[in-house]
């Protein structure tokens, strides 16, 4: 089959070969020996590229063989550090074992020494609880006397304030009264001076007006000492029953703490 296939490569080779002319043939050994030189050249290159490709490769087995060295010089240093942490990682944690167990045993200590401060405490706040409420009993046993004393007193005040009342409005009638007497008597001795001259009038009548005004005053200045009265006991009244809604609210409070 070869031999064949080299007959048929030959015999198309000669027919070419027959059929080219002469100026084909010379410009096809022009262009054999352009391509010649060129492959040449390329040798030649290849040649020049193959040494610097050879240097490059000693040198990177230098450099390669460099880097193996420093790597096996690195993980001999790594395996002792290795060794080395780990000792003292065991040392470490030995120190820390013994540490964490004589914390605990502190720990331990001091709970059992807070608990008796616990435990005292707590029992002398039940004796401070009971002691307050004695205390407390024996100051509710104080406020109810105090009460009724403070309410007896307001009740007899307030009858005092009632009489006093009383007697305002009398004062106030017989004001009225006299006031309108007082009218009546002007009026009279307006008919009766009008045959007087008339200095005599005005002496009589401004004599007269000063001693009703200054009765009048009198009277007025009673009453409103009265009323004053009136007001200061109402005002009394209510201070003394705000305070007792207060405590009222108090006790509440307290009794829900409870």
């Amino acid at each position: 089959m070869k031999f064949i296939k080299y007959l048929n490569e030959m015999r198309g080779q000669v027919k070419l070969k027959l059929m080219t002319t002469v100026e084909e043939e010379a410009a096809n050994r022009t262009l054999l020996h352009e391509l010649t030189e060129k492959e040449r050249k390329h040798e030649d290159e290849r040649d020049v590229l193959q040494g610097k490709l050879d240097k490059l490769r000693e040198e990177r087995e230098t450099v390669c063989n460099g880097l193996d060295g420093t790597l096996r010089k690195l993980q001999h240093e790594l395996q002792e550090v290795t060794i080395h942490n780990n000792m003292e990682l065991e040392m470490v944690q030995k120190e820390m074992n013994e540490a964490i167990a004589k914390a605990t045993a502190d720990h331990e200590l001091r709970m059992r020494q807070l608990q008796d401060r616990v435990d005292a405490m707590e029992r002398q706040v039940h004796e401070v609880v009971e002691k307050n409420k004695e205390e407390e009993q024996r100051m509710r046993r104080e406020k109810s006397r105090i009460e009724s004393a403070l309410n007896s007193k307001i009740a007899q005040y307030d009858e005092d304030m009632d009489s006093r009342q009383k007697a305002l409005n009398e004062l106030q009638g017989q004001f009225t009264e006299e006031s309108a007497r007082y009218a009546a008597l002007k009026e009279h001795f307006d008919k009766i001076d009008a045959d007087i001259s008339r200095m005599t009038e005005e002496d009589t009548l401004l004599a007269a007006v000063r001693r009703r005004e200054e009765f009048g005053a009198r009277v007025i200045f009673r009453a409103a000492a009265n009323i004053q009265k009136i007001f200061r006991g109402r005002q009394a009244r209510k201070v003394v029953a705000a305070m007792k809604a207060k405590s009222k609210k108090g006790k509440g409070k307290k009794g829900k703490k409870k």
